[in-house]
């Protein structure tokens, strides 16, 4: 999400938000311990004493659609096989109420 500071206005800040569906990795899988590794080679010592808390637990997330708007009328959605389709999130953006001129 935007930083306040940095957008136009508060309520067009940019943002991503993603769907995921969650699994855990369960400790005795490969993945946890490579996972675990890799993240030691990246953030150093706080993962080796991470590993070994009984309950420090690892999942995964795999996005299932995302929603990004840029903007006013600038806001879409991603989904399908590895999020290719994108789509407007109403088709046409936005349009002004039609006001009764007396």
């Amino acid at each position: 999400i935007e930083n306040e500071e940095m957008a136009e206005h508060p309520f067009v800040r940019k943002r991503l938000t993603l769907d995921c569906s969650v699994t855990e990795i369960s400790r005795p899988s490969p993945q946890f311990a490579e996972t675990l590794d890799a993240f030691q080679d990246m953030f150093g010592g706080l993962m080796k004493m991470l590993r070994n808390l009984s309950d420090f637990h690892l999942f995964c997330l795999l996005p299932e659609q995302a929603n990004f708007v840029l903007g006013f009328g600038q806001a879409y959605r991603f989904s399908g096989e590895e999020l290719a389709l994108i789509t407007h999130r109403n088709g046409k953006g936005h349009t002004p109420l039609k006001r009764d001129v007396k």
